[in-house]
Formats: structure tokens, sequence, C-alpha cells
């Protein structure tokens, strides 16, 4: 859906940032850590902050300290995935008796 070079070129630059910083964020929760109580995945990480108030405190002073809020990250998160969703081919499925069931890019 981009239809310049230079759109496309800075939208990649700022997914390649985002998931630059998704690395450092999880390195800096994870460091003091026990193994098990690690996390191998940022979106492992970013899925638990809604449901356990410890995780989410502690990626809140993880962000702090970064000059940061989770506020800010939740914008990061629902942006990257709004334009992964955005950018996903469209899908036409076709089930006439002609076709049995075949599924087409369009």
């Amino acid at each position: 859906p981009y239809s310049d070079k230079k759109e496309l070129k800075a939208i990649n630059d700022i997914y390649h940032t985002i998931s630059k910083w998704y690395i450092i964020i999880l390195e800096r929760y994870n460091n003091g850590l026990l193994d098990d109580r690690k996390f191998e995945s940022f979106y492992h990480l970013y899925g638990q902050v809604s449901k356990v108030k410890d995780i989410r405190k502690r990626l809140a002073n993880v962000l702090r300290s970064e000059g940061t809020s989770l506020q800010d990250l939740t914008v990061f998160v629902r942006y990257k995935i709004r334009e992964n969703y955005s950018n996903i081919p469209k899908f036409n499925f076709s089930f006439s008796p002609s076709v049995s069931k075949s599924t087409t890019l369009s």
C-alpha cells in the first residue's frame, strides 16, 4: 500500500528501530532475574503486562529508566501490529461450484 520508496524506507526504518528497542527492553527486563523468571520473547513479556501486576511494575520501571512509559510502549506495539496487518496480502476465497475451495491472492 505504500506508493513511494521514501515512505516505504521510512516505515522500514521505524520497524527496525522498534524491533531493536524491543530487544533492549527485553534484555533490561531480564537483567538480574533467575532463568525461570526471564522471558525469551518481547511479545511474551508484553502479553503478561495486563495479567501480572509485578511484571507490569517491573517493566514500567525499566521503561522509566529509559525515559519512556508503558503507555508509549503500547503505542509502538499497536502501531507495529496495525502496520503488519495492513501489509498482509488479502485473500479471496472462492466456493463456487466450478472451483473447489481454492485460495487466490488478490
